[in-house]
């Protein structure tokens, strides 16, 4: 915790059976016949932010944004936003306007309001005081009035810098996991990345950092999960780790396009449920009531000891607030038992 930090792409969102923004914006733009079908066909081959510009000038901003927004928002989380949620992770970032993940950590920490607290991430800049929180870059279902449909727009330009800010930030200081995320038709994560590139680029090769001066390459202290090697993007990554979800020379023979997908997505939740495992530690349930039943009987006499000495710190008279109390508490948490549930 606070050396990682996940960056998510709109493919996660499809992983979980989620719509993607372009399907969106498509319904809003064939809801209640608002565009023959000729401009259908001709929208359905344009850039995602093209076509919400179309759409803007036919209905408005603000009832483009609604609509979509109310697509987007789909009540279900997927295993993928599960698991992510129980990471032991601060910062998220969102390519994404849906909120599954803040959905899903909700979801896991419902069983008691400490678990809330500590487990609950926020969605900036909305909820500022959670200990965890996650930075939609293109805006959020929660906040309407902040998504992003399309390059240059003045109403989300000042929200959007404070933000882009904290994800710059993020790329020069955390080692951050990218998540279904492609550089394809994303100007934003463009322009983020090529400024960190800039910041990170030696003296001499100032002149050469500039995404519009060659081709991008995004020289970043991170892992990238792929479903499939791609020599032409792999090259865009430079010194970032790259890990392929399906072998090249027997993906072909795995079936049919959604067969692939799916086993891409699953391979994905045994990577990430293995992250999550090994994250943590091993000895979380020694004091978690839930798992008495499956102790050894030197852990029960473990747990006992501890059971007492927890008993005894908390009977102490130590002031809560002071710091010996708060180191203890976290060498508690640890094991299973914050003393502040005590």
């Amino acid at each position: 915790c606070g050396h990682l930090s996940v960056l998510m792409g709109n493919g996660i969102n499809m992983m979980s059976k989620g719509m993607p923004w372009a399907a969106a914006l498509m319904q809003v733009a064939q809801h209640k016949q608002r565009f023959h079908e000729d401009e259908l066909a001709e929208m359905m081959e344009l850039d995602p932010q093209d076509c919400a510009k179309l759409i803007a000038q036919r209905i408005g901003i603000e009832k483009l944004r609604e609509e979509a927004s109310e697509l987007m928002d789909c009540s279900h989380c997927g295993i993928v936003h599960a698991i992510l949620a129980t990471l032991p992770v601060r910062e998220f970032i969102s390519t994404s306007i849906d909120t599954k993940l803040a959905r899903a950590s909700e979801v896991s920490s419902a069983r008691s309001e400490d678990l809330a607290d500590k487990h609950r991430i926020g969605v900036l800049p909305l909820d500022a005081g959670c200990k965890r929180w996650m930075i939609p870059i293109n805006g959020s279902t929660r906040d309407q009035s902040g998504i992003v449909l399309y390059e240059g727009e003045e109403e989300t330009a000042q929200q959007r810098q404070a933000m882009n800010g904290i994800v710059q930030a993020l790329l020069l200081t955390r080692h951050v996991l990218f998540l279904g995320f492609r550089l394809q038709n994303d100007y934003s994560m463009h322009s983020i990345l090529d400024t960190v590139q800039k910041a990170r680029a030696k003296p001499e090769d100032e002149d050469k950092s500039s995404f519009m001066k060659e081709p991008f390459r995004a020289d970043l202290n991170a892992t990238l999960i792929r479903r499939l090697p791609n020599k032409v993007e792999r090259s865009l990554w430079k010194n970032a780790n790259v890990i392929t979800l399906q072998d090249p020379d027997t993906e072909s023979n795995c079936g049919c396009e959604s067969e692939k997908k799916n086993e891409a997505s699953r391979k994905l939740e045994i990577f990430l449920d293995y992250l999550a495992v090994n994250s943590r530690g091993f000895n979380s349930h020694l004091l978690d009531e839930e798992c008495n039943v499956s102790l050894t009987s030197e852990e029960n006499e473990v747990r006992n000891c501890l059971h007492r000495l927890a008993e005894q710190t908390m009977n102490s008279g130590i002031n809560p607030e002071s710091n010996l109390f708060n180191t203890l508490d976290r060498m508690f948490q640890k094991i299973g038992l914050p003393l502040k549930t005590c």
